[in-house]
This record gives C-alpha cells, structure tokens and sequence, in this order.
C-alpha cells in the first residue's frame, strides 16, 4: 500500500514536471477575430513565455499575422496581411531584434516601401514606391538616425531634390530640380548646418 502512495506520488511529479516543460497551446475569440499560440507557463506569477508559431485572424477567418517565438523572442519572418488576405507587410527578426528587410505593400499587394534594419534600428537604405511601383524617395540611415542623402524622384525618375542629413538633422547643401520649363531644370540650392538653414 505504502509502495502504490510512494508510486502515484512520483508519477504526479513526473507528469506535472514534464507538462511544465512543455509549452501550452492557447486557443482564444476577441471581438476582433480569433488567436492561436504556445506558451511557458512559469513562475509563481504564472508568467506566459510565448514559444511556437503565433497566429491571429480576422472576424471573418482570414489570417491576420503570424509569427515564431523562441523562448519569448520573435525569431525569423512576422507577415501580416489585411481582412482580405492581401499581404502588407513582412519583418524579419533574429533573436527578438529587427534585422535586414521589412517590406510593405499596399492593399493592392504593390510595393510600397522597403527599410532595413540592423539590431532593431533603422541601418541602410529606405526606398519609398508610389501606386505604379516608380521609386518616389530613397532615404539613409545609420544606427537608427538619417544620415547621408535623402532624394526625391518625379514619376520619370529624375531627381527632384536631394538633401544631406548628419546625426537626424539637415546638414550641407539641399538641391532642387525644377522641370516645369522642360527637360533642363531649374536648380535651386540651401544650405544647411545641423539643422537650420544658413545665414
């Protein structure tokens, strides 16, 4: 009798020790659609660690956004899409941290804009798209602030102005491109220091 306690006593353990272990899957209906996702349930606080594939959807069953956890930490692609299924946006994380490419597109599924990223700050080249796909902006950035060159393009992808950018703020000369005398442009140029425009 004794030895039958002592072995439902360690099966109760082992199993309430294995199911800790393991992550939970919680499924769960907002007014806003319905969830799906694993969990770590841990601590006295009952904290939720999230781990596994995370998944979202719209009232109307269409998928919202998806993403992996890794012991609480977004790891590779997060997509989302809009109610009809369109995808609009794509982020890529590693450990947790935006890294490399974020794409998003319009509800049209056309490209609309293209930003990177290095330890979760914005690091390289932003690119900005109008409803044709023509590339309107290209923007720089280093550690999350601008610097470099910001330059606008016109619809046949000349340049219409470009500024210089140091530590977020305007810095050096702004150049303008007037074409509305013809394919030779007007050029107008400010100049810039740390922000303020030149006496």
């Amino acid at each position: 009798m004794i030895f039958l306690r002592f072995l439902a006593i360690i099966s109760t353990v082992l199993i309430v020790g294995c199911a800790g272990t393991k992550p939970l899957l919680i499924e769960d209906s907002t007014n806003d659609g319905q969830i799906r996702y694993s969990v770590f349930v841990k601590g006295k606080e009952r904290t939720k660690i999230y781990h596994g594939t995370y998944t979202a959807w719209y009232p109307n069953g269409t998928k919202k956004f998806e993403v992996v956890y890794n012991n609480g930490l977004k790891q590779g692609v997060e997509t989302f899409w809009d109610a009809f299924g369109v995808k609009i946006r794509e982020t890529n994380y590693d450990k947790g941290l935006r890294q490399g490419k974020e794409t998003h597109w319009d509800t049209k599924g056309k490209l609309k804009r293209e930003v990177m990223f290095l330890n979760d700050k914005l690091d390289g080249v932003e690119f900005t798209y109008n409803e044709a796909g023509q590339r309107v902006k290209e923007e720089h950035y280093t550690n999350g602030i601008k610097n470099g060159s910001e330059i606008g393009y016109d619809e046949k992808g000349r340049v219409i102005y470009e500024s210089k950018y140091l530590d977020g703020k305007k810095n050096g000369a702004e150049t303008f491109y007037d074409y509305s005398s013809g394919n030779v442009p007007t050029v107008t140029v400010i100049q810039w220091v740390q922000g303020e425009v030149a006496p």
